[in-house]
């Protein structure tokens, strides 16, 4: 089963410091718009890494709020053993693209 990865694991990794997309509305043709609805879905071994990858940062909590804090602006955090996993998981994880499937439709 894909499910979305947790929030946590976007704070994880995305300590960027990037402008603010437009608003939707911006984006959006005035009037009634239908859309669909996606969601990101990810493979089941990305879905566990990051489930251990979470359980680290929780079991390291102080660890993890400096790691992040001490974050370059762009950049992911730099492997280091106390996330839970192995270096090539870690590399795996970071390099995982979503692929989106279809859940409902919006006017």
């Amino acid at each position: 089963m894909n499910r979305v990865l947790p929030p946590l694991l976007a704070t994880l990794l995305s300590t960027v410091s990037a402008a603010a997309p437009p608003p939707v509305q911006t984006l959006l043709p005035s009037g009634r718009v239908t859309v669909d609805l996606l969601t990101p879905t990810y493979p089941p071994d990305i879905l566990d890494i990051g489930r251990r990858m979470q359980d680290a940062a929780r079991t390291h909590r102080d660890w993890f709020l400096e790691q992040v804090r001490n974050a370059a602006p762009g950049e992911p955090l730099p492997y280091d053993p106390r996330f839970g996993v192995t270096r090539e998981e870690y590399q795996r994880f970071l390099d995982v693209k979503p692929a989106y499937t279809a859940f409902g439709r919006a006017t």
